[in-house]
């Protein structure tokens, strides 16, 4: 089981263009539960690279 997204091969070095490209999809960041920011969803693909 790969741990994160470390696992199935990005880096601290992909943060930037995961979130550009994340965020950029507003169909899905609009239709979410609750607003999230820029930073916010970079958090969490920073907490994603790694769960153990």
């Amino acid at each position: 089981i790969p741990n994160g997204l470390s696992g199935v091969g990005y880096s601290m070095d992909d943060l930037d263009a995961l979130t550009d490209r994340s965020y950029a999809q507003k169909r899905l960041i609009d239709n979410g539960p609750m607003p999230i920011s820029r930073d916010e969803l970079k958090e969490m693909f920073r907490d994603a690279m790694s769960y153990w």
